[in-house]
């Protein structure tokens, strides 16, 4: 027979609230440590096994955040770890979907009501927010649009990458560069896009030619295969700005294949500050963001919503800066 918070509260002779808020990691400080403990070895040698699917049903709340992200790049599994650390202690899980390898991400966002989540982390994924919004108008689901690309309506946590992408490119241009290009997806080359429009300004302020390399996916294989076909076709450009540290990494790999050293005859800088930067013979300048920050009040914001829905909207914008290494320091 399946043993219930009930059996073990009437063993204890506590109230069912109290187990429930023990087993549910929500005792916090209204629960003593000794009662806490008390629960959970008798709910142990009771063999208790919560039944999550009885306790939504009754409660209305499943424990379940769900993670919107564009794809899980190891930027993006840094952003799942650190949430993760700051969801626990509450007692949330957390689902993770990739969109850009979802078969159809339109109609999963718009039927995504039926997946009953307490809250949902937009990450980077402002298509989704509006195309999940439009389809459910009266859905009111606790949601955090964060990352470099968020919805300005409602609760965010964006990241501001213009100011630190033109430090970046002022830097390459500082240390001696003339012809310093910008390695970018098919994604993100177009006006608008902060990395692009920042690249493009230092570019025009400086009276020197824009030199944009187009990779088909923002990929280490991808950016290596590309500057590989640039090479074989135009002379090495002596400053490489690039769209993410994936493109930087796979960059840096084409140019030792062509024994163009690094940072003697082409300065690189990437962006988003992974910590593989710090593990290349050259260490990789790179714009960091601010990603333990953007985590800590992501889910901040979504918690007190959760709680609160009528909190007032949570916005803030957090700056992204420049970390100077060895594969741009020269002199």
């Amino acid at each position: 027979m399946r043993v219930t918070i009930k059996d073990i509260a009437s063993r204890l002779n506590l109230s069912t609230a109290t187990v429930s808020k023990v087993l549910s990691g929500r005792g916090g400080a209204f629960i003593s440590e000794a009662t806490r403990q008390k629960v959970l070895e008798t709910a142990r040698e009771m063999g208790y096994r919560p039944n999550r699917v009885a306790r939504a049903l009754v409660t209305g709340k499943t424990d379940i955040v769900s993670l919107w992200a564009e794809t899980l790049a190891p930027y993006h599994t840094e952003v799942v770890n650190l949430l993760m650390d700051q969801m626990r202690p509450h007692g949330f899980e957390l689902i993770i979907t990739d969109m850009v390898k979802h078969p159809d991400w339109r109609a999963y966002c718009e039927k995504f009501p039926q997946w009953h989540v307490d809250g949902i982390i937009a990450l980077d994924s402002p298509r989704c927010v509006r195309v999940y919004r439009e389809a459910n108008p009266l859905v009111r689901t606790p949601l955090v649009s964060m990352g470099a690309y968020y919805v300005e309506e409602g609760d965010f946590v964006g990241v501001d990458l213009y100011s630190g992408a033109m430090e970046a490119v002022q830097h390459l241009l500082q240390v001696g560069c003339r012809r310093p290009a910008y390695l970018v997806c098919e994604y993100g080359n177009h006006v608008g896009d902060a990395r692009y429009d920042a690249y493009a300004q230092v570019m025009r302020q400086a009276g020197l030619e824009p030199l944009v390399i187009v990779a088909e996916h923002s990929s280490r294989p991808s950016a290596r295969d590309r500057m590989l076909e640039y090479l074989d076709e135009h002379p090495c450009p002596d400053g490489l700005f690039c769209f993410n540290d994936e493109m930087a990494i796979g960059a840096y790999r084409a140019m030792c294949e062509r024994g163009i050293r690094v940072p003697d005859d082409v300065a690189i800088v990437g962006c988003d500050g992974i910590t593989d930067t710090e593990y290349l013979e050259r260490r990789l300048s790179t714009v960091v963001q601010p990603v333990r920050e953007m985590c800590r009040l992501g889910w901040e914001f979504l918690f007190r919503r959760m709680e609160n829905p009528s909190v007032a909207p949570q916005q803030v914008l957090l700056k992204a800066h420049l970390v100077v290494r060895d594969s741009s320091r020269r002199g």
